[in-house]
């Protein structure tokens, strides 16, 4: 499968998601052909400090993948960094991924449809949705729009360090395996591998975006204010679990990863929620009502 093409056939199920799941009147406002533009825009600017919050985690990104070998090298130097913790989480976790290869294996093909499947949601669905979600309460109106934005930043401050001084290399480089990740799409190792790194495992950040998606997602249903709230819930529990399963399935994270992932994702979510005001904001009695 080809992963551009991939990524084009999601475009229109991205604008159906915003049409079903926002309030009417800013899906109104979203889709007005004349002045769609000038709604999406307008709420930007007056949500600039979470944008912001966005962008910086965003920049963060992508100078630990550009500084990565370097930090990599200092760590080794150190104190054997890379080599000396993958072995450690080798040696913990041997019986386990024993089993599981062990498996795959016995399965006799690594492209079967659950691969497939996986492979789809962490390469295709993943990247839309950690966009899609903010994107879609931003567009709502809702408080909730600041609350993740910060949670984001939050799960990526915890989490860079360890990147940069405590490297961690995947499961499959570990153990010399192939994975169905690699194998599904047409040329994505070269395409992948520009946007992160072989050893950015623990703490897992699969696992901590798509817990911090589902939580902020259950918080909009709360709130009462888009249509179809349950059902956006629903979906994403269905997506948060599939990366989680998908990572160990996969081979990409150690057990130790998504743990540490899930921890990071109680915290984010902690100071996510305190920093857009949620609970105070709250109406007692009624529960479809919200503020913006």
């Amino acid at each position: 499968m080809n992963f551009q093409i991939a990524l084009l056939i999601t475009i229109p199920f991205y604008f159906i998601a915003c049409w079903l799941f926002l309030p009417k009147e800013q899906a109104g406002a979203l889709f007005n052909l004349k002045n769609g533009w000038r709604f999406g825009f307008g709420r930007a600017f007056a949500e600039w400090a979470a944008v912001a919050l966005l962008f910086t985690m965003l920049g963060l990104q992508i100078a630990e993948v550009y500084f990565d070998q370097a930090f990599t090298g200092i760590a080794n130097r150190l104190f054997g960094g890379e080599t000396v913790l993958t072995a450690f989480f080798q040696h913990n976790e041997g019986r386990f991924w024993g089993t599981v290869f062990g498996a795959i294996d016995a399965s006799g093909s690594l492209e079967n449809a659950v691969s497939k499947y996986l492979s789809v949601v962490y390469i295709v669905v993943h990247p839309i949705m950690i966009g899609f979600v903010p994107l879609l309460l931003l567009f709502s109106g809702s408080r909730l729009f600041k609350g993740i934005a910060a949670s984001y930043l939050s799960m990526y401050a915890i989490s860079l360090p360890f990147y940069l001084f405590m490297p961690v290399t995947n499961v499959f480089t570990s153990y010399g395996r192939e994975t169905a990740l690699l194998s599904v799409f047409d040329g994505i190792k070269e395409n992948w591998y520009k946007v992160t790194t072989e050893n950015n495992c623990f703490p897992s950040l699969h696992t901590a975006m798509v817990v911090i998606i589902a939580a902020f997602a259950y918080y909009y249903w709360k709130e009462g204010k888009g249509r179809y709230g349950r059902e956006f819930f629903i979906i994403n529990v269905i997506y948060a679990a599939s990366v989680i399963f998908g990572v160990i399935f996969l081979a990409i994270h150690w057990i130790t990863d998504v743990v540490g992932g899930l921890l990071v994702a109680a915290i984010a979510i902690y100071f996510g929620i305190r920093y857009s005001g949620y609970n105070e904001a709250k109406p007692r009695g009624n529960p479809k009502a919200g503020s913006s």
